[in-house]
């Protein structure tokens, strides 16, 4: 999966009912595959776009059932915004706390 596709599969799973909610608030959001319980943590997010973006402590909801990972469209779209910035400048490595 290339950059692009990586990407819109992030906003995809945040705009598109990927987190649905019983009773409207934050803490009660249920995965969208599993229907478990999501929870509140730090991940890392890596992507390899020819050269390979490691984004630690990033805020996410990781489902307790599956372990499946979803962002808020804030924290995609910085993601987006991190790794097009870094992708004219890389030439190797780079890891971003």
């Amino acid at each position: 999966m290339n950059l692009e596709e990586q990407l819109a599969c992030i906003k995809e799973r945040c705009s598109t009912g990927r987190l649905t909610s019983k009773k409207g608030s934050v803490t009660d959001m249920t995965c969208f595959l599993c229907k478990g319980t999501l929870e509140n943590k730090k991940t890392t997010y890596m992507v390899d776009i020819g050269n390979h973006i490691i984004i630690k402590n990033v805020p996410s909801k990781v489902c307790r059932q599956c372990g499946d990972t979803t962002y808020t469209n804030e924290v995609a779209e910085r993601l987006e915004a991190i790794v097009a910035s870094k992708r004219r400048t890389l030439t190797e490595i780079a890891v971003f706390d």
